[in-house]
């Protein structure tokens, strides 16, 4: 199996979908990366249901940068995910895009630290549904659309 194919399936086990709290299906991160790509302008990044089983299957490879991206904004991981040459995290969350300074220096910040706080203990959905509020919060800001892509 090929490691972005690896990588793809491993997502997809192992991410629940935090509406459902099911496994993803091909439709429904099809239909998250139509909403991406609409949302961040790049048409490029919505990605069909087949394709999709494609890139799973293996019968299709070399995806592009925009597929990279849309995938990885469904899952919540970094591009290079799919793309480093070391093994696939565990999980997920061992993907983290945050650097260990971006962490100590985000601690500082007391507001930062509150929010986190506050955040704890929330369910999936819920903190999924900040993270959203949040991302609009810096594009109306001008800030970067997605901090934590690592893109």
């Amino acid at each position: 199996m090929g490691d972005f194919q690896h990588r793809l399936n491993h997502l997809f086990e192992t991410v629940p979908n935090p509406k459902t709290g099911k496994r993803f299906t091909n439709t429904e991160v099809a239909d998250l990366t139509a909403a991406w790509a609409a949302e961040s302008g790049d048409q490029g990044g919505s990605i069909s249901a087949s394709l999709i089983q494609k890139l799973r299957s293996g019968t299709k490879g070399n995806p592009t940068t925009s597929t990279l991206k849309a995938l990885a904004a469904v899952f919540k991981v970094r591009a290079s995910f799919f793309i480093d040459d070391d093994e696939p995290p565990a999980s997920p969350e061992d993907d983290s895009p945050a650097s260990q300074q971006d962490l100590e220096r985000l601690i500082k910040d007391q507001d930062v630290r509150n929010l986190a706080l506050r955040a704890d203990g929330l369910s999936k959905e819920t903190l999924s549904t900040l993270a959203g509020f949040i991302e609009r919060a810096r594009s109306l800001e001008g800030l970067e659309n997605d901090k934590m892509s690592g893109s």
